[in-house]
């Protein structure tokens, strides 16, 4: 078999993907990157590739008893309010988000301009994405003065729930 630089496999359940890709991955000459939701192809073909070398796994969901050879921190850099500011960015455009009608640019950017901040005061407090997760899920929560105040002196407005004596409703239109 000739080795492409690219292959993706359609098929139904059942139908002995695993095993002829178990073969592709054993038999390929070089660096082989696999994508799956399942382990059952790294446990068919880790031994035999190690002999290789080194065998990665980035295992982002803890999908079985893979070990996290490799790890993605969002937080790396992020002590550079620049790289926090296109971090945010592309972590909420992963969100499959797509531009709308009302006020979607408005909340966009509000969603972009406060993640940027607690991602940068978390980089800066040497704290962790779970510690982000707390600040979000709890509005009372403080970026623990991590972040310069230039960036989070916005966050109170943005992120207090809404009343009805002003500001922007869910919406996002003035009351």
């Amino acid at each position: 078999m000739r080795f492409a630089s690219f292959l993706a496999v359609r098929r139904r359940l059942r139908t002995g993907k695993s095993g002829w890709l178990a073969g592709r991955v054993i038999d390929a000459p070089g660096a082989v990157l696999v994508t799956s939701t399942r382990v059952d192809l790294h446990h068919l073909t880790a031994g035999l590739r190690a002999r290789r070398g080194a065998a990665y796994v980035f295992n982002a969901v803890g999908l079985g008893s893979l070990p996290r050879t490799v790890i993605f921190d969002p937080l790396t850099g992020c002590t550079d309010p620049v790289s926090a500011a296109k971090r945010a960015c592309d972590l909420l455009a992963a969100g499959g988000t797509t531009a709308g009608g009302g006020d979607w640019a408005f909340w966009d950017s509000q969603a972009r301009r406060v993640l940027a901040a607690l991602l940068h005061a978390a980089a800066l407090g040497g704290l962790s994405m779970a510690t982000v997760l707390e600040w979000v899920a709890n509005l009372s929560s403080r970026t623990g003065g991590c972040a310069p105040s230039s960036w989070t002196s916005g966050l109170p407005s943005v992120m207090r729930p809404r009343t009805s004596s002003g500001g922007r409703t869910a919406t996002g239109r003035a009351n």
